[in-house]
């Protein structure tokens, strides 16, 4: 069985996860893990990445290189995306890197990012036609997709690190003011505003953390977000929540984590916004992002086309993992029909 490790390093935070694939064709996540060095935060005037920021980002990248040891990784694939983009001494960090711990960082374009994004939806969700969003520190990509076919994607210079830098009056306020500015940024491009109303898929920490506070407060019984479905109201609601309260509140609500609570209000902004310019009835949360659309497009005949049974794929990696055969589950199911039918 191989063992993939996949590094995303963000614009606020870097986040490792190691996947196991089986013989069968399946995969399981082993374990993820996260650390926020907010590296565009240590972008300076002349536009490098200071020396601390290199030094935070190789101390995070030494412990992430210790756990996929620990569980000794087959492989191991390492993405830089907008803080490493926008950095005019990208190519020394890499360097740097590679120097200290003989790792390989690929710093990968927007619309290389919104493919990965719609990589990763295509094998987890079922999905034919929508806007994909993915709200990443620095920036935000949208991505049209129609009869599960990717159409045109967009990579928009700024997330929710670069959002909550705008000038703004604080508490509530700060959430209008975000929300005007972006709302004309957006309205700009004639992919969002020409894409008509359909449902928006939404990637990234920003957008699962505003389900799960949404969760909290309304008891929801599972632990997960992936195919979670809110309402523009609800969303509505669960930022306006988070926008009403002092940070240092903010900071202990319940299914916020507490590193991303100066970040949710201006990334709530970027999505209240989509919703709004789109008059999307809805919105969608896909706990699959980047780091799994790279580890589904680096698979060796790898292909899933729309209308594919993501259930049953899902199911079948389920089983893998747990050592079940299928014609075993076939048969265990054809006699609780049997029971039930009786």
């Amino acid at each position: 069985m191989k063992r993939t490790g996949i590094i995303d390093i963000g614009s606020n935070s870097m986040r490792l996860s190691i996947i196991q694939e089986f013989a069968g064709g399946g995969y399981s996540v082993l374990d993820e893990q996260k650390s926020s060095p907010r590296l565009a935060g240590e972008i300076n005037p002349s536009g490098d990445l200071s020396a601390r920021g290199i030094s935070e980002l190789i101390l995070h990248l030494e412990e992430f290189l210790s756990l996929s040891r620990a569980y000794e990784v087959d492989r191991l694939l390492a993405i830089g995306t907008a803080a490493l983009r926008m950095a005019n001494n990208r190519e020394r960090i890499c360097a740097e890197v590679q120097q200290a711990l003989g790792l390989r960082i690929d710093i990968i374009s927007g619309e290389q990012e919104a493919l990965l994004g719609f990589t990763a939806v295509l094998h987890t969700l079922p999905i034919t036609d929508a806007l994909l969003v993915d709200i990443g520190g620095g920036s935000t990509e949208v991505t049209l997709v129609r009869g599960g076919q990717l159409l045109a994607s967009r990579s928009f210079p700024f997330g929710a690190v670069t959002v909550s830098k705008w000038r703004s009056p604080g508490h509530a306020a700060a959430l209008t003011e975000w929300l005007t500015a972006v709302r004309a940024l957006l309205a700009e491009s004639p992919l969002i505003t020409d894409s008509g109303t359909m449902e928006i898929i939404g990637i990234g920490g920003t957008i699962r953390n505003i389900g799960q506070v949404y969760q909290a407060q309304h008891n929801y019984p599972l632990g997960q977000t992936h195919n979670f479905l809110m309402t523009s109201a609800q969303v509505q609601e669960t930022v306006g929540f988070l926008a009403d309260m002092p940070l240092a509140r903010r900071r202990k609500t319940e299914g916020l984590s507490k590193d991303r609570a100066d970040l949710i209000v201006p990334g709530g902004a970027i999505v209240l916004a989509l919703l709004q310019l789109t008059k999307s009835p809805s919105l969608r949360i896909s706990g699959r992002g980047v780091r799994d659309g790279l580890f589904f497009s680096s698979r060796e005949a790898d292909a899933v086309a729309a209308g594919d049974d993501i259930l049953e794929a899902s199911i079948g990696s389920l089983l893998s993992h747990f050592g079940v055969t299928k014609v075993h589950a076939e048969h265990v199911s054809k006699l609780a029909q049997t029971l039930f039918e009786a």
